[in-house]
């Protein structure tokens, strides 16, 4: 027979088809969770998370929201009200605003506040709170738009007041209202005209708004100071926060709280971005990280514009005395000059007109989703889309903001009246979905993506009680005694909407909007996390079946809700409809009867079925499986087994009369004495090989049969199919039996061996073609000891060839044989001629040659020439596994064994056959479990077209021949100048000895000189201080390189912990007595506070890590004996310092510096490692006790500090307590941002307590403090959230970064200039500089951090542990304080070498990482990865395990996640005792911190000396039987070595030169990189799929069980 494998020629493309990329997995959730709620996706889905977080964050417009609150604010209560109120409303606001986000993620479609009511309220109330939120917040927004855009006019017409216009300012005087309504209502029209560009031009508006607003808040943030110390200077710091006022004529009390009447109202709109949530990529995530981070940013923004003008406006009187429609206006004429001004006016008129036409995109789409519903008047013609917009609905949404500003004619009260309710329905809405989430569906909502976990409900409480507070406040009159002129309207504004809301609510019936069965059918879904499965099928119309994540099988699409039928009618001008599902015939399995019949082709002694089989087909529920009668006995599988599994022996006549499915390995016969065709029943079905293409003929007659007949030869080749795929199956039986036949026609051994009676050497086998069956006949030959070769026209096989230990030949062409599908396509003469020329110098040299080139469609291609055949040595062997195509030799002859000039050549066509169990086992399982596949509804068989593997392997039905499907698309050429450039540039960057030594040289005297300079520029405290941070540096460079790879994890944890000492600096501003009083007092106090809760997180932290090392073998410690010392020391220290200081305090830091770094040296081995946890212990403590000594507290402030340090050691001791090994990387992380925040306190507060009289440099070193700590503190929070999940991996690439980070540092440069220079003995610049520097660090460091990719994350830890223990050296210079700048040296450099040991195994730059330039992507070609998806089972795991010598486990991050540590432990003690040799590899940067997984390891009780580090135990994969992966990717990928890979050069652990590799994953998906990996498809790679912890339990159980 012919070989049953088309593309054994050369090997498979292997691509795995179907596998979309992550974009399109997005869109099709984003479909599928819109399609859920009963919409069809017709807007534009364009807008990323910058869009969309521009939208709240334009809408909101902090310094807008400052400026126009400022006066209010301050009238009620005060500068000390208005501030701290912020703060509160800030905090609370924040919380809001998640539980927002987290509704929205859940539900996030155009307008979804109104939906995400009615949803909080489940079924009973749900309805009730849709209208009534429907109505607020369409209140809210459309007065909002004109509002807004008055606000804008109003800044214009302020300049009447700045140039002494001779124009009416009164807002009185009709001739201004009529002025200022021609205005307004200009602005409103351009602002939305804006709304009608495309959304790729729109996209500009989020950019160009954000931008003004950031400017905005910068020039503020530069010019406002120095204009101000230039008129009537700066408010001190007691008057900017201290002072109270009453200008609202209310109680005192109530007063008070009139403040957050202003400081409400600046942070509400956040729900902005939910309403842009339909137009939004993988909006379940992407909107709900808008509505939180952007109403974070706004907030912190709003409160250092607040802080701002604290100190740098007048007094209360002078600010409202300026008699203008915004007194912000004349305020900048006042201190920036009439010319000067002009620009600030133009910038916040412009932001609120690009303001307006953001918050029109908003209520635009409010209108649009209640219009779509069908509710409102002309609803057809409201939600009609044009382009992907709802143009329409930005019509009415204009045209209502236009109605309402015309009330500014007749009374500017009535217009006033009117946009004071603007706030108040957002605040109640907010609290009311609150409410419903809390008490209507606290068990019952979908799960949302964006999740707040266990503080949901905490959350959800909290957001009730404040936004009530909130609308309180808001309808509570702001000027007393209360009159009509002064009312506030709001209250009775809310309740006519509310009224109208209730009326609508019980006149609309149910069945028009919103009802009762719509929310249940929502709430009770899946919500995010059901996803959409697309279908594409060739020839078949396209529809959507949604399917539940956890489902194992196929659903049949979801019937629409009987509430969207009618509604669900939003018609769009561009958007093509989609075809109503297709529905497929199916037969139950009671009602089928299958059959097999005995093979009648000459020597075919394979049967389809295997007795076991047959059990499963009967227990699936399948009405008989007959078995024509002495149909397996070619296989040695009896009758007895068959009717032993439940079969029934018929004749074979009965088979193909009484059957409706038959199961067959060859075609189906026409000739001979019985036409199988004809006897098959019209409408019946047929699986076998049947090579349509070849069999033209029996095609037809199936087709006149009508017959359904499916080509087991045409299975498709995506990942899904590979269980179907005999081809595979048998070509792997093929290449395996070639070289058994070779050997047994061959004379000689194929193995080398040394005897008694002389050397032999092994045999040379040359292997053609590097397809399935090629590298089955590799590995076979291998294995026999052979010495083998191995070609293919595709270079990219190289490697399959090379990991199964086979040379790998080429010609010297260059050329790609690589064809469409996988396949070799036909060579170029010039390639074939030199190709014959190897073949012609191989065949001289080698003993066998196995060759298995095909070429689809075509006979296959004449490779050995007779002449080669002659030219080989006498007894050799040719194994032509091409012969039933004619053959690749062309003395074959096929079917037979020939002999050509004493060369034995083998033409047999049914190498399969002649291993008949094997085979018939394989495809038998192969059949089957297609058979099973084929099941559109559970338990019954259907053709369903839509199906990929149905669609490639039918061919014939309904007496029809099926047109074949469409074939993949050729992968593209790969670029062959890409190795050459590599080679190249290493050739370049290699240098010469003599420019090593001159460049050691100049290095060494640029240090010399530098110092030098330095000591000369600066003074002896500074070298002192240098001195210390040199030697430290250099003592701490030894210790750390000492320490064990495998311990890293504990190193960042302990000496995280010692950077707690920056609390050291905080004690130098504490004071107040028992309490603080002053700013820097409480700066110090908070500084205190972070340092303690960091040094004892960190210290129990790391206690818990090195425990897990601790074996049982090891001897007793007695750790509490080193108490002895601690209480020695301090007990003595302060009985000595009792008597007089003297040199106590310098003996302290001695101690504290000499322990902290014997606590670094301790982590050399785990034998000592816990005692270096003690050392560092000993370390923190006797250094706060000398700078305890040093400060000289009394005991009213020494109570205060045991009580801030206590609070700090309590949470601290928590934290450490409750983290788990798999949280321990965001744990770190979080540490780092509390030692980075506490260095900016700190430091500021050092400023600000003696800022009378101050160096220069205590101001340079304390800018610097406050520098890193900010980068160290917003970079740390990013990497936190990236670590944890709560932000994606991937960079966030903001366009020009490299441009806004230099912008950001040249800002700060100017900002310190301004500092040095204007800041002494003026509180007020040093608050503002600093101010302003801490928020550019803030900045910088979100916008470094945020652009570095997944890969990069374990550098990216090291990197802010270093940024930590700079900070703690700035602040050590800053307070000329040794201890502080030894100790921060000592982490400083800690940091840096484990930066570079993370950088140099991932390739990285380390001066890149520390300058905050980490992997900036760079365009890379994604490569088609050839070969195929080979899935393993269980049992097959664990026969591998238990057959094998020496295994070798290479753990990641996955397992740390699956939490598989512990079975995989007790996998590893099983094997062991049974005489296995078992072995970690573990990766410099396995896991998101360095040495997190020998951590988890050791936790789970894993002898530290059989993990290893990689370069260890790379040289040993070649001699390792099976290498076991578990959740590990990039770490093991061989594109790493490949020039023009995005992760070239990156050392990596060499799994695919084991003999097998087992993969244990989830998926298929790519790492933390984001790379496909090629070693997944390689031959000697078997996939295991599932959950890590689930696989591994599941071996350990199957190991237990086998004696």
């Amino acid at each position: 027979m012919a070989l049953e494998h088309e593309d054994l020629v050369l090997g498979r493309d292997d691509v795995v088809a179907g596998e979309e990329n992550r974009s399109e997995t997005e869109s099709k959730d984003d479909a599928a969770l819109l399609r859920t709620m009963g919409y069809k996706p017709v807007l534009h889905r364009t807008y990323t998370l910058f869009e969309n977080f521009a939208t709240t964050f334009a809408a909101l417009y902090f310094v807008g929201g400052v400026r126009v609150t400022f006066s209010t604010g301050i009238a009620a209560g005060g500068n000390l009200a208005y501030w701290t109120s912020y703060l509160v409303t800030m905090v609370f606001t924040f919380i809001t605003a998640a539980v927002i986000a987290e509704v929205c993620s859940a539900s996030p479609s155009a307008g979804s506040i109104y939906l995400w009511a009615a949803e909080a309220g489940g079924p009973r109330f749900g309805r009730l709170l849709g209208f009534i939120v429907a109505w607020w917040s369409t209140t809210a927004w459309t007065t909002f738009c004109a509002s807004n855009t008055q606000s804008a006019v109003n800044y214009m017409l302020a300049e009447l007041t700045v140039f002494n216009v001779d124009f009416p300012k009164d807002t009185d005087d009709v001739k201004f209202r009529a002025v200022q309504w021609i205005c307004t209502e200009i602005l409103l029209a351009l602002a939305a005209l804006l709304n009608f560009m495309p959304p790729r031009y729109f996209k500009a508006v989020f950019w160009l708004s954000a931008a003004v607003v950031m400017l905005d808040f910068f020039l503020n943030l530069i010019w406002l100071p120095i204009g101000t110390a230039q008129t009537w200077g700066f408010r001190t710091t007691h008057e900017a926060f201290m002072t109270t006022y009453n200008g609202t004529g209310a109680p005192a009390g109530w007063n008070w709280c009139l403040s957050y009447l202003a400081t409400a109202g600046i942070l509400i709109g956040f729900d902005a971005s939910g309403h842009v949530a339909e137009e939004t990529k993988n909006a379940s995530i992407t909107a709900a990280r808008g509505i939180f981070w952007s109403t974070v940013a706004s907030g912190f923004g709003g409160l250092a514009t607040i802080i701002l003008f604290l100190f740098c406006a007048p007094d209360n009187d002078t600010l409202l005395g300026f008699g203008s429609p915004q007194p912000f206006v004349p305020l900048y004429e006042a201190v920036l000059g009439r010319g000067g001004h002009i620009p600030m006016n133009v910038i916040c008129v412009v932001a609120l007109w690009l303001n307006t036409a953001i918050a029109i995109i908003a209520a635009s789409r409010l209108v649009f989703a209640v219009a779509r519903d069908g509710v409102l008047p002309f609803s057809g013609w409201v939600s009609k889309v044009h382009n992907g917009q709802p143009r329409n609905a930005v019509i009415v949404v204009w045209a209502v903001a236009a109605l309402i500003t015309c009330t500014i004619l007749p009374s500017n009260v009535a217009f006033t009246s009117l946009v004071s309710a603007a706030g108040v329905p957002s605040a109640a809405a907010y609290g009311l979905i609150c409410l419903g989430r809390l008490f209507c569906t606290p068990k019952r909502f979908p799960k949302p993506a964006w999740s707040l976990g266990r503080w949901s409900k905490p959350f959800q409480l909290i957001g009730v009680f404040w936004n009530g507070w909130v609308v309180a406040i808001l309808f509570s009159p702001y000027a007393w005694p209360v009159t009509g002129e002064n009312l506030n309207y709001a209250p009775i504004i809310m309740a006519g909407v509310t009224i109208f809301a209730l009326i609508s609510y019980f006149i609309m019936p149910e069945s028009a909007w919103l009802p009762r069965n719509r929310i249940t059918h929502f709430i009770d879904s899946k919500g995010a996390t059901e996803t959409v499965e697309e279908v594409h099928p060739d020839h078949v119309s396209q529809f959507r079946q949604f399917s539940l994540l956890s489902s194992p099988s196929r659903k049949p699409a979801l019937p629409s809700p009987q509430w969207a039928v009618s509604k669900r009618s939003a018609s769009s001008t561009t958007a093509t409809p989609e075809s109503e599902p297709v529905s497929v015939s199916t037969t139950p399995y009671s009602s089928l009867t299958v059959g097999v019949p005995r093979e009648t082709h000459e020597n075919e002694r394979r049967v389809a079925i295997t007795p076991q089989n047959v059990a499963m087909l009967l227990k699936k529920g399948f009405a008989r499986v007959l078995i024509e009668r002495g149909a397996g006995e070619g296989a040695q599988l009896l009758d007895e087994a068959y009717e032993k599994a439940g079969a029934t022996l018929v004749d074979r006549d009965s088979i193909f009369s009484e059957s409706d499915i038959v199961m067959k390995v060859r075609n189906p016969q026409i000739e001979g004495s019985f036409n199988e065709v004809q006897a098959l029943r019209k409408g019946s079905t047929i699986i076998s090989f049947l090579y349509p293409a070849q069999n033209k003929s029996i095609v037809d007659a199936l087709a006149a049969q009508g017959v359904t007949s499916f080509a087991m030869d045409k299975i498709p080749r995506i990942s899904r199919a590979q269980v179907f795929d005999a081809l595979s199956s048998m070509a792997n039986i093929a290449g395996y039996k070639a070289v058994l036949e070779a050997s047994n026609h061959f004379g000689r051994f194929l193995t080398g061996q040394v005897t008694a009676a002389g050397k032999i050497p092994p045999s040379k086998v040359l292997v053609i073609g590097a397809g399935v069956a090629g590298l089955s006949a590799i590995a076979s030959a291998r294995r026999m000891g052979a010495i083998v070769r191995g070609f293919d026209t595709r270079p990219a096989v190289r490697e399959q060839v090379q990991s199964l230990g086979a040379e790998f030949i080429e010609v010297d062409f260059q050329g790609d044989g690589a064809g469409q599908g996988g396949y070799a396509k036909e060579m170029s003469k010039e390639f074939i001629e030199a190709e014959m020329k190897l073949f012609m110098e191989q065949a001289r040299d080698v003993d066998i040659i196995i060759t298995t080139a095909l070429i689809p469609g075509r006979p296959a291609p004449k490779l050995i020439t007779k002449e080669m055949v002659t030219a080989m040595k006498p007894g050799s062997v040719i194994v032509d596994l091409a012969a039933e195509a004619g053959g690749n030799c062309e003395a074959t002859i096929p079917g037979q064994l020939a002999n050509y000039k004493d060369v034995t050549i083998i033409g047999y066509t049914d190498l399969p056959s002649r291993l008949p169990t094997q085979s018939s086992t394989l495809y038998s399982n192969n059949i089957t479990k297609l058979l099973l596949s084929m099941a559109p509804k559970e338990k019954s068989f259907g053709v369903d077209f839509n199906d990929e593997v149905v669609r490639g392997s039918i061919i014939t039905r309904d007496g029809e021949v099926i047109p074949p499907a469409a074939p993949p698309a050729p992968p593209p050429t790969p670029k062959p100048e890409a190795a050459a450039t590599t080679a190249k540039k290493e050739e370049e960057l290699a240098l010469t000895p003599w420019q090593k030594v001159t460049r050691e040289v100049a290095t060494v005297t640029g240090a010399m000189g530098t110092t030098l300079a330095l000591g000369k520029a600066t003074g002896p405290a500074f070298m002192s201080n240098m001195m210390t941070f040199g030697l430290s540096g250099l003592v701490g460079y030894r210790a750390v390189w000492g320490v064990a790879p495998a311990l890293h994890s504990p190193l960042m944890s302990v000496t995280n912990a010692i950077s707690g000492m920056v609390g050291i600096g905080g004690l130098f501003i504490m004071g107040g007595g028992f309490t603080p009083t002053t700013i820097p007092e409480y700066l110090g106090a908070a500084s205190v506070l972070l340092a303690f809760v960091n040094v004892s997180g960190g210290f129990v932290v790391t206690k818990r890590m090195l425990d897990m090392f601790k074996r049982p073998t090891d001897p007793p410690e007695y750790p509490w004996l080193y108490a002895i010392p601690g209480l020695v020391f301090g007990g003595g220290f302060i009985a000595a310092a009792s008597t007089g200081m003297a040199g106590i305090v310098q003996a302290g830091y001695l101690v504290s510096s000499i322990l902290c770094m014997s606590s670094i040296s301790a982590l050399a081995s785990q034998a000592t490692a816990r005692r270096g946890n003690i050392f560092g212990i000993l370390g923190v403590v006797s250094g706060i006790l000398a700078s305890l000594a040093a400060v000289g507290f009394d005991t009213e402030t020494l109570t205060q500090f045991a009580a801030v340090a206590g609070t700090g050691a309590v949470v601290g001791g928590l934290i450490g307590r409750r983290i788990t090994p798999t949280g321990l990387p965001q744990t770190v992380a979080a540490l780092h941002s509390v030692v980075g925040l506490a260095a900016v306190l700190t430091s500021i507060g050092s400023v600000l307590v003696d800022i009378e009289d101050i160096t220069t440099l205590h101001m340079v070193t304390a800018y610097l403090g406050v520098l890193i700590g900010g980068v160290t503190f917003t970079g740390s929070l990013v990497a936190f959230m990236k670590l944890a999940g709560r932000m994606s991996s991937s960079p966030k690439i903001l366009p020009g970064r490299h441009v806004i980070n230099s912008t950001l540092l040249g800002t700060n440069v100017a900002t310190m200039g301004a500092f040095l220079t204007m800041a002494p003995a003026n509180a007020g610049i040093a608050a503002a500089c600093l101010g302003a520097n801490t928020l550019l660090s803030f900045l910088k460091g979100y916008t470094t951090t945020a652009a570095i990719g997944g890969a990069d994350m374990p550098v990216v830890i090291t990197v802010l542990n270093a940024y930590s223990g700079f900070a703690l050296v700035a602040e050590g210079l800053m307070l000329d304080n040794p201890l502080l700048t030894s100790v921060g040296s000592l982490i400083g450099v800690s940091g840096s070498i484990l930066s570079y040991i993370m950088c140099v195994a991932m390739n990285r730059s380390l001066t890149n990482v520390l300058f905050g330039g980490l992997s900036s992507p760079t365009a890379q070609t994604q490569k088609k990865i050839e070969g195929e998806v080979t899935q393993t089972s269980i049992d097959d795991t664990v026969e591998s395990l238990s057959g094998a010598e020496n295994v070798i486990i290479i753990v990641g991050y996955g397992m740390a996640v699956a939490k598989a540590q512990y079975a995989l432990a007790e996998i590893v003690s099983l094997l062991r005792s049974r005489g296995v040799n078992v072995r970690f590899a573990i990766h410099p940067v396995a896991g998101r911190m360095p040495g997190q997984c020998n951590v988890l390891l050791a936790e789970a009780s894993v002898p530290y000396d059989i993990v290893l580090e990689m370069d260890e135990i790379n040289e040993d994969f070649s001699d390792t039987d099976v290498t076991l992966v578990i959740g590990a990717n990039d770490t093991v990928n061989p594109i790493a070595m490949e020039p023009d890979s995005s992760i070239s050069g990156m050392p990596v652990l060499h799994a695919w030169k084991s003999k097998e590799v087992i993969v244990m994953k989830r998926g298929m998906s790519s790492g933390y990189a984001d790379v496909p990996n090629p070693m997944f498809f390689m031959p000697g790679t078997r996939m295991l799929f599932g959950d890590a912890k689930t696989s591994c339990d599941a071996i350990k159980s199957a190991l237990e069980a086998r004696k």
